[in-house]
């Protein structure tokens, strides 16, 4: 697993500019009363993941969550999201680039609402550092989740070629480009990490067993202090057509009152991948 904390590494020294950009505009962001809610108002709204509608081109969008107690109905709240990109071919900067715009929630507590952020990607040429930063104009107990970060792993050229073999469901030669392609948590502020693992084909998946390494960083938000927050390695069944996806309990537990996180997972096929580089996903959860 040095390969895999390795690439934690490198990730997390991205943040930092990414923050930056998003700080030069979030303050701007006006305060928006909600308009289905006059007077005292509370709910913990939350910036659950950002994810790809496509690749390797497409666009980011963003998942809004409501954890209560207030019902949202029509209440505006405003969005920033910026990334920054690098080069996956020669490692050199790529664009950088942020939009502001403005979203109609309709949430009842425990819902989600996605929204297109107007970033497109195209990950045959970068891999991404993308953040988005959510503001209200209620009363909400737990702004700590209003920014999330996600990384986005660029395909380069084609990637590392895989070695052959015969999984369950499938005779001699098999080709299948299996993802790591999301990391999620259950519930917040306590719950579990999930994995998403998207079959991009051309092979379809059946009855194949996959293991799966899921490892955890975790910061006290309270003193600063790094610690582990899980290491787990486990074995999927998928059963998986091309461009299908499925989700995966990673058995590590997480408490976003006390720490914020940086995750990452890594799938290991016992066939011919002829893409290894979108095999490991990171994400941090604040």
């Amino acid at each position: 697993m040095n390969k895999h904390t390795n690439k934690h590494t490198r990730i997390s020294h991205k943040v930092l500019p990414l923050l930056a950009i998003l700080a030069l505009s979030i303050s701007s962001i006006a305060a928006a009363a909600p308009s289905g809610a006059p007077g005292a108002f509370t709910a913990d709204v939350a910036v659950t993941d950002i994810y790809p509608s496509g690749q390797p081109h497409g666009q980011f969008h963003v998942r809004i969550t409501n954890h209560g107690p207030g019902t949202l109905n029509n209440v505006h709240a405003d969005i920033l999201c910026g990334f920054n990109s690098q080069d996956v071919n020669n490692g050199m900067a790529g664009p950088s680039k942020q939009r502001q715009f403005g979203v109609t929630l309709n949430l009842n507590p425990g819902q989600t609402q996605s929204f297109p952020t107007g970033l497109n990607l195209d990950t045959n040429v970068y891999e991404y550092q993308v953040g988005c930063e959510l503001k209200v104009g209620f009363n909400d107990p737990n702004g700590g989740n209003n920014f999330y970060i996600e990384h986005l792993k660029g395909q380069g050229g084609g990637g590392k070629p895989g070695g052959s073999g015969k999984p369950g469901g499938s005779n001699g030669q098999f080709n299948a480009d299996l993802a790591v392609t999301d990391i999620f948590p259950g519930k917040q502020p306590h719950g579990q990490f999930f994995v998403r693992i998207t079959n991009h084909g051309p092979g379809t998946l059946s009855n194949v067993n996959v293991q799966v390494s899921c490892s955890a960083e975790r910061t006290d938000k309270n003193n600063g202090q790094l610690s582990s927050g899980g290491h787990r390695n486990f074995n999927v069944k998928l059963n998986l057509n091309p461009g299908q996806t499925r989700e995966f309990s990673t058995g590590i537990n997480l408490d976003t009152n006390v720490f914020s996180y940086l995750i990452g997972c890594e799938v290991h096929p016992n066939f011919a991948d002829p893409n290894q580089g979108n095999n490991v996903h990171s994400e941090m959860l604040h």
